[in-house]
């Protein structure tokens, strides 16, 4: 692909630069604008999780694939008027793949698209995040898009864009990341080892370390008594994070709850927690019964551990040649301040606590940690038995302190 020699590349900027049109002001602050390498889509044997780490099973890890991914901008306020990009890859089986690029200007068939307010529009080019509409209504992508470099010896891949006429104001569609800025896949290679990879923004060009603009940076165009003049900054750079796993990739905490005088078998069912499990293709959080789990414990129920006071009983779930160590939190239903017993007490502990989140939603039942505030809950919660202190929707109120006072009164009959 030809390139640009550093020094045309200097003299566009410069030309280029001093035709576009001045805003009022530029971003001050990194928190203000960030770029985001994302995975679009997850191919067969790959899942995506929220927090956009990629996780690939070991059979698209020995076959090799080709991951979709956009850069998104991310910013309540458009004011960008040029970019620069680097994006890095650490690992040498992981390369960008050329033949994927999108950017501003390129070329596709005809197609229809949707903005945010339900209104469509069709072109032939592929929108981005800076797009906008002439006054006839027809899409502009309203860029000069400098050529990619795909820094192969590097494994690195490279983008300056800057934006040209009209108005510099407004996102396509009105947010920031309905349209990506630009889409690059990657190739991973078969074979890629086991561990975590990354792909992150860089702010030094391996090909120019003494430069003194950083490599990845966002110029904004401002004006200061009429004169032109731009602002630079280096945004939030949000990486993408690419894990082989070699060990069971857990979600959640794997703790189970139950109640001392339970007689049904202890079971994995009894754990919220999930696993990332591989099977006919696909690659997905399971639960752990699902997936095969069943915890080891030294008796087949609660009510023959005999338990009265709040405990902690350490387990092992094995699945095959898989182990995971887990938790099991058993005390008595209703013993709302864990004391061994279900008084009169607890119910007061479970009025006092409902009248509490009456007025702060924030209000805990306990004093410990999230883990003891999880086992309070489900202790207390006599209706809804929730494992995870309401947030599944079960609520603590009057009606479960009824349910002590009842309980309680049962108890003395019998």
């Amino acid at each position: 692909m030809k390139k640009l020699s550093i020094p045309t590349a200097a003299l566009l900027t410069a030309a280029m630069l001093s035709a576009l049109p001045v805003q009022a002001s530029g971003y001050t602050d990194s928190s203000e604008i960030a770029l985001n390498l994302k995975a679009t889509s997850a191919p067969e044997g790959v899942y995506i999780a929220d927090d956009n780490t990629v996780y690939l099973s070991p059979t698209a890890a020995r076959t090799g694939l080709t991951l979709p991914c956009s850069v998104f901008v991310e910013a309540d306020e458009c004011k960008v008027s040029a970019v620069s990009l680097l994006l890095q890859s650490d690992c040498d089986s992981i390369a960008f793949c050329e033949e994927s690029y999108t950017g501003a200007v390129t070329a596709t068939s005809e197609a229809e698209y949707t903005l945010p307010d339900g209104s469509t529009f069709t072109t032939d080019k592929k929108p981005y995040c800076f797009g906008t509409f002439t006054s006839a209504g027809k899409y502009d992508p309203q860029a000069f898009w400098y050529t990619p470099n795909f820094m192969t010896d590097y494994n690195a891949f490279k983008l300056m864009y800057m934006r040209s006429g009209g108005d510099l104001t407004a996102f396509l569609g009105g947010q920031s990341d309905w349209f990506s800025f630009t889409d690059v896949d990657l190739t991973i290679a078969p074979g890629t080892e086991t561990g975590t990879h990354s792909i992150q923004f860089q702010t030094v060009d391996p090909t120019r370390p003494d430069q003194e603009d950083p490599a990845t940076v966002i110029t904004s165009d401002i004006s200061v008594d009429e004169i032109p003049k731009y602002s630079k900054i280096t945004p939030t750079m949000k990486g993408l994070d690419i894990v082989v796993p070699d060990a069971p990739v857990l979600f959640g905490a794997v703790k189970g709850f139950r109640y001392a005088d339970d007689t049904e078998p202890f079971r994995a069912a009894d754990f919220t927690a999930e696993v990332l499990w591989e099977q006919d293709g696909s690659f997905a959080p399971v639960s752990l019964a699902q997936a095969g789990y069943t915890p080891e414990m030294s008796a087949e129920s609660p009510a023959d551990l005999q338990i009265t006071a709040p405990q902690t009983v350490e387990t092992v779930l094995t699945a095959g040649d898989s182990s995971l160590p887990g938790t099991y939190c058993i005390g008595l239903k209703g013993d709302a301040d864990m004391n061994g017993a279900v008084t009169v007490d607890d119910a007061s502990t479970i009025l006092k606590y409902s009248a509490e989140q009456m007025f702060d939603t924030n209000a805990k039942i306990s004093e410990g940690t999230e883990f003891e505030e999880d086992f309070v809950y489900f202790l207390a919660d006599m209706v809804g038995n929730s494992t995870n202190a309401g947030a599944d929707g079960s609520a603590i109120d009057t009606t479960d302190a009824s349910a002590v006072l009842q309980y309680i009164a049962e108890q003395m009959f019998a």
